[in-house]
């Protein structure tokens, strides 16, 4: 048999059980999806990193969400602002980099003048011949903007060409006075005004037009225009190439011309029939002699046997010295000899023996010459030919 207990309770300890039902059903009763109140949450009620992109919505960030200056690098992802994320104006000079902004990042015809401050722009600033006459307002460039020396010759182009069916008229000013120059299109230059130095002289010269005479030059002009001449040397009205005194010479039309008595120093060859002395120490006279001296020598061979030597004439004189004491044997060359030529061969010194050669040189066998000894030759056809011999 079970034996009930009844528990009596007080008022306060039931208030006590009856408050402790209430919380164990709030914290058993299911979550709500959403508040039913309206601005009931604030940033005192967020935890600190609580919220994430995907707890914001599309464009629900403007610039009035946003404090001065609270937006940093770190924040704006590379190339995510367009032109139209910025308000008019809203970048200055102190939000950009320096060298930041380069060609790329600026559209064609975008910068204006209005964008660029006065003398913001340098020739460091300008990449070379990137300005051109399309870039140049009409009538910009004034003397100021042009270094001293800058024009030159051929930076001119042809004005005539320039003008189409315009004249130009181009004023010039210094401190000697001014002029001005009228250019026309056909090309013609017409200068008028003041001029100093040698526009004077040419503006005389231009009244005064007077030249020298036939036959003369003009070897000073003063400043009136007038005109110094002289005489041109030995000037004739005519020339030719006949011997003729006192008159320029005229080549024929082999040129050649006719003289009387020449006297000079003659270069080269000459034809014909000569008179008078001919001096020298080396003349030619074609097939017969060639005048002048030619030295020959022949040294001691030291191998107590007659040292040798050949001799080839350029002159038709020669003089031979044998420096080994037990002799000399000497063979004739031909050379550039011509049939006619003479040849004079004197022993200045020593002991030679001219041998006669098969082809080369006939002679009536051996000819030894002793010191001032003479051995005389003609060349015939292909060789020497002894005509005379001297024992002296």
């Amino acid at each position: 048999m079970v034996e009930k207990q009844v528990i009596k309770l007080g008022l306060g300890t039931l208030g006590v059980v009856v408050a402790l039902l209430l919380a164990i059903a709030m914290l058993s009763a299911p979550k709500t999806s959403a508040l039913s109140c309206s601005n009931c949450v604030n940033s005192g009620d967020i935890v600190n990193g609580a919220v994430t992109a995907a707890d914001i919505a599309t464009n629900a960030v403007t610039s009035a969400e946003l404090a001065d200056n609270s937006v940093g690098d770190g924040a704006v992802v590379d190339n995510s602002l367009s032109a139209s994320s910025l308000a008019a104006d809203s970048v200055g000079a102190s939000e950009i980099a320096t060298d930041a902004v380069n060609t790329a990042e600026i559209a064609p015809d975008a910068v204006s003048s209005s964008e660029i401050a006065t003398d913001a722009v340098g020739s460091a600033e300008i990449v070379a011949s990137a300005v051109g006459t399309s870039e140049i307002n009409d009538g910009t460039i004034a003397a100021a903007d042009i270094a001293s020396g800058a024009v030159t010759a051929p930076k001119l182009q042809s004005a005539a060409a320039d003008l189409g069916a315009a004249n130009v008229t181009v004023n010039f000013g210094n401190t000697n006075g001014s002029f001005n120059t009228n250019i026309t299109t056909d090309g013609t230059i017409t200068a008028t005004g003041g001029f100093v130095g040698n526009a004077d002289t040419a503006t005389a010269l231009a009244a005064n037009p007077a030249d020298c005479a036939a036959n003369t030059f003009a070897t000073t002009i003063a400043a009136s225009g007038a005109l110094t001449c002289a005489a041109v040397g030995n000037a004739a009205t005519t020339a030719a190439s006949a011997n003729t005194a006192s008159a320029i010479v005229a080549r024929d039309g082999s040129g050649n011309f006719s003289a009387g008595t020449i006297t000079a120093s003659l270069t080269g060859n000459s034809a014909g029939t000569h008179t008078g002395a001919v001096v020298g120490t080396n003349v030619s006279v074609s097939g017969i002699e060639t005048l002048g001296k030619q030295s020959f020598s022949i040294a001691d061979n030291g191998g107590g046997t007659a040292a040798t030597g050949t001799l080839t004439p350029t002159s038709s004189y020669v003089e031979v010295t044998c420096s080994d004491s037990d002799g000399c044997t000497v063979t004739l060359g031909e050379g550039s000899a011509t049939t006619g030529d003479t040849l004079s061969i004197v022993e200045a010194a020593g002991v030679s023996t001219f041998a006669d050669t098969s082809g080369l040189s006939e002679t009536t066998g051996s000819v030894v010459l002793g010191q001032w000894d003479s051995l005389g030759y003609r060349y015939a056809t292909d060789r020497w030919v002894e005509t005379a011999t001297s024992n002296n």
